[in-house]
């Protein structure tokens, strides 16, 4: 039997693993300790003095976290769904990377050209345009984590 790993890109095979069987520890640990690493490092970066647009993003991250994970709890099921825990480092791994790499990247260069279009070029400190856009990604990162915790809830006749 072939040994589970970790998933980057292919969203569908691992909801399909998941149906088979729950994540186990030992990979769920895996996504935890790269995922969370991944975090710290992120976390870790300084950024210069912070103005108002920052202590927006900085107190609206979590509570989109917060919000999120008990979406994506709800829709797995609740209190009578199945390995949340292990899903959720799994799914919300794999769906991280594709948001980074198709939505967060075009989205930086968006935000990049609406400012220079409104303000005659980037400024140098967070602005409202970047708070709005990033927030609408955090909220669609969401709705999209609570789809694929549905569709394993839910999976669909063969």
């Amino acid at each position: 039997m072939r040994q589970p790993t970790m998933h980057f890109w292919k969203i569908e095979e691992l909801k399909s693993n998941l149906l088979q069987s729950d994540l186990g520890s030992a990979l769920a640990l895996q996504y935890l300790v790269v995922g969370g690493g991944l975090y710290m490092l992120f976390a870790a970066i300084p950024l210069p003095d912070r103005n108002f647009w920052d202590h927006v993003d900085l107190f609206s991250e979590p509570l989109f976290f917060a919000l999120g994970t008990i979406y994506a709890f709800r829709r797995n099921g609740g209190p009578e769904g199945r390995d949340f825990v292990g899903r959720f480092l799994a799914l919300s791994w794999v769906l991280g990377i594709r948001f980074g790499a198709l939505v967060y990247i075009p989205a930086i260069v968006f935000v990049i050209f609406v400012q220079d279009a409104l303000f005659g070029a980037v400024p140098d400190d967070s602005t409202p345009v970047e708070s709005v856009v990033f927030a609408v990604i955090n909220i669609s990162f969401y709705l999209r984590l609570g789809r694929h915790f549905h569709d394993l809830r839910a999976p669909a006749a063969a």
